[in-house]
C-alpha cells in the first residue's frame, strides 16, 4: 500500500478571486439594461458596452462577459472569459463607481492571445471615453 499523502494548503493565488463578487454583474436584468441602453464600442472581435446603473450608485464598477457558443466549445469559452477577467481586473478601478461594463466576445476571439485581447479592451475603453455619458434605465 501507498503511504498517506500529506495535505497541502491551497495555493495563495486562489485565496482572492480575480474579480471580487462586488464587481461582478450577475443579474440578467442589469446586463440587458447595459447592452440595450448603454454606450458601446466594437473593436475587432469584442464589443464593449458601458453604462451607469442607478441601482448601483456608490458601488464599484461591475462587469459581465457574454461569450456565445459560436466562439467555440466550453473549454475555449472559459479560457477567453478567464483571460478577459484578468485583463479587466486592472482596468475596473479606473471606471466610475455605479457603472457597469458588459463585454461581448465574437467568433475569432479564440485565436487571440491575452495581450491582443487586452489591447482590444483598451481600444474599446478609449473609444467609449471620447463619447458623452448617459444613464442606463434599469429594465
Amino acid at each position: 500500500p501507498h503511504p498517506p499523502r500529506a495535505r497541502t494548503a491551497p495555493a495563495e493565488r486562489h485565496s482572492q478571486p480575480v474579480l471580487p463578487p462586488s464587481t461582478r454583474l450577475h443579474s440578467a436584468r442589469y446586463i440587458r439594461a447595459v447592452i440595450r441602453s448603454g454606450r458601446r464600442a466594437r473593436v475587432g472581435e469584442l464589443t464593449v458596452h458601458f453604462g451607469h446603473l442607478p441601482d448601483r450608485t456608490g458601488q464599484p464598477c461591475a462587469a459581465a462577459f457574454v461569450v456565445p457558443k459560436k466562439v467555440g466549445n466550453a473549454v475555449t469559452r472559459n479560457t477567453i472569459t478567464r483571460r478577459m477577467r484578468h485583463a479587466l481586473r486592472e482596468r475596473l478601478t479606473a471606471l466610475p463607481a455605479g457603472s457597469a461594463v458588459v463585454i461581448r466576445v465574437g467568433p475569432g476571439a479564440d485565436t487571440l492571445s491575452f495581450n491582443q485581447l487586452a489591447a482590444r479592451l483598451d481600444e474599446g475603453f478609449a473609444k467609449l471615453t471620447n463619447r458623452p455619458s448617459r444613464t442606463v434605465e434599469s429594465a
